[in-house]
């Protein structure tokens, strides 16, 4: 993962960058879904987007609150059963369903 605007994807065995992820801003958190067909990232500015791993299309951006302090600070991850999406800030919760 990168500190910057973007999510870096690798093809590990050619040692090459496939493509990036471009954010609006810099990229806090990852979490890939259990079955592996999306990938979820939160930003600094208060976003969480989720990415499909068919295609690398931006499926969904929702704000989950941009934090007051100084710092960023975020955590993203899926349910087991990939029916939902756990978003966080610093003074926010947010749940996502995907049906």
């Amino acid at each position: 993962m990168s500190a910057a605007d973007r999510l870096e994807l690798w093809d590990l065995t050619a040692g090459a960058e496939l493509m990036p992820l471009r954010h609006d801003a810099g990229v806090l958190a990852v979490a890939v879904s259990p079955n592996g067909q999306y990938v979820a990232t939160t930003t600094v500015d208060g976003y969480a987007l989720i990415w499909r791993t068919s295609d690398w299309t931006e499926v969904l951006k929702i704000e989950i609150r941009k934090s007051d302090a100084d710092h960023a600070e975020s955590n993203i991850a899926f349910s087991s059963d990939n029916l939902w999406l756990a978003a966080t800030s610093a003074i926010a919760l947010t749940l996502l369903f995907r049906r």
